[in-house]
């Protein structure tokens, strides 16, 4: 074999062996194109799910804002009507005639009286301190209340409320539900 000879047998060998190599990194380009297509699809996907929940998240909070902002005219309306039928019923009790009011405010006293053995002063309406003048021996104070009696022990420690305000204030409290029950059916 000529120098010639081996020589084309060595390019074309080259040749060859390149060509398979060219092949092989053609090959794994595309395979690693595939790859990395494949990988962006499922990051596209996760992009896409991830915003359509954080969407789907915002819809349903504005939408919960929404039904809460639609509902504040009607809670207002309904608290509103519920302060009114309480302030009605303090006008009527600020009305009650004299023959209702005197044994209310004296069950009110006595009652005041045995819880505190030691009383020095009962805070009277100025409509009630006749009636609880008479009824007991202790100093009675006029004092600018819807009805009823507060008294006081001798050191002024003690205090026991039995005035028209703060029983109201405690049915309202335990009413507040039972009363919007009734007004809204």
């Amino acid at each position: 074999m000529s120098l010639k000879n081996v020589s084309k047998e060595i390019l074309a060998s080259a040749e060859k062996n390149a060509l398979s190599i060219e092949d092989e990194g053609r090959a794994e380009a595309k395979a690693i194109l595939q790859e990395a297509k494949r990988k962006a699809d499922e990051i596209l996907l996760k992009s896409k799910k991830e915003t359509e929940d954080v969407i789907g998240a915002l819809e349903r909070k504005e939408t919960a804002s929404a039904k809460i902002i639609s509902k504040k005219p009607l809670l207002d309306a309904k608290k509103d009507i519920i302060e009114e039928t309480y302030e009605t019923v303090e006008k009527r009790i600020a009305s009650l005639d004299d023959k209702t009011r005197k044994p209310l405010v004296e069950s009110l006293l006595k009652q005041s009286l045995g819880e505190l053995s030691d009383a020095a002063i009962v805070y009277a309406a100025k409509k009630d301190a006749l009636f609880v003048k008479k009824a007991t021996k202790i100093k009675v104070i006029e004092q600018d209340m819807l009805g009823g009696v507060i008294v006081e022990n001798t050191d002024n420690t003690i205090r026991i409320n039995n005035s028209f305000e703060t029983l109201l204030e405690i049915v309202k409290k335990e009413t507040l539900k039972d009363t919007a029950e009734i007004l809204f059916k």
